[in-house]
């Protein structure tokens, strides 16, 4: 035999098992996303959890906006209000709203006569103390409520139960206020057996014998002096008493009815 031999072709060299797979498995998915895309499906968004945006302040209403992302935005001015006008309101980040109660003297207005009280709906209230609230009991005290300083019970004046009456004791008692009790029969014994004595209710103001000033004044006796003419005399005048001028049986009446006028004055015993 002449002539070499030829040599047969080498076969190729089959792609790696890997590769291969790998080749494959992009075709499916495309394949897949094809008949996705023919039936309508479109991919589908995952929202973010409802808290996402939770800032963790309850004074703050927190929210996810698509074109900037999350805003947290404070609360509104009123939002922890309570309707009660007896609370402070007030947020607190870590807990939220609190409703604190006004203190004692919220509503206090300084003023010791009046009742202070908060009423939820309207706020407070201040009302006049009753007619009687500074009343002791004490018919002999004048009862008064004084704003800055509260009651003022003052005693009575000295003469607040005087009747005007000579013949009564008179006495403001606190339990039931003034007692006029009647002189006791002896008030008036000048322990003189030779007079009456006699209690007058409303005696005749005490009065003096005094020289007379004018006519309309003197004494019964006085009285005719003054208006007896004088004698005509060309001798020097000389002052002669009411006494000498006076007929005794004149003078006699004029003493007893200044004797009778003295007595019912309490002149004389």
């Amino acid at each position: 035999m002449t002539g070499t031999s030829a040599t047969a072709p080498r076969p190729a060299m089959p792609p790696p098992p890997s590769a291969s797979r790998h080749a494959a498995h992009l075709q499916r998915r495309q394949r897949l996303h094809r008949r996705q895309l023919r039936a309508g499906h479109r991919l589908r968004l995952h929202a973010k959890p409802a808290d996402f945006c939770n800032d963790g302040n309850a004074c703050t209403d927190d929210a996810c906006v698509p074109a900037t992302g999350c805003v947290n935005t404070p609360k509104p001015a009123d939002f922890c209000n309570d309707s009660n006008a007896c609370t402070d309101d007030a947020c607190v980040p870590a807990t939220g709203c609190v409703n604190t109660p006004k203190p004692a003297d919220f509503c206090n207005d300084s003023n010791a006569c009046t009742d202070d009280a908060c009423v939820p709906a309207t706020g407070c209230v201040n009302t006049p103390k009753p007619a009687d609230f500074c009343n002791d009991s004490n018919a002999c005290t004048d009862d008064a409520c004084v704003p800055a300083t509260g009651c003022v019970n003052t005693p009575k004046p000295a003469d607040f139960c005087d009747d005007d009456n000579a013949c009564t004791d008179d006495a403001c008692v606190p339990a039931t206020g003034c007692v006029n009790t009647p002189a006791p029969a002896n008030r008036c014994d000048d322990q003189n057996a030779c007079t009456d004595d006699v209690c007058l209710p409303t005696p005749a103001a005490p009065t003096r014998r005094s020289r007379p000033t004018s006519a309309t004044t003197a004494t019964p006796a006085l009285t005719m002096r003054a208006s007896r003419p004088p004698a005509a005399s060309t001798r020097p005048s000389r002052r002669i008493s009411a006494t000498t001028r006076t007929p005794a049986p004149m003078m006699r009446a004029c003493r007893h009815r200044l004797r009778q006028h003295a007595q019912a004055g309490g002149l004389l015993q």
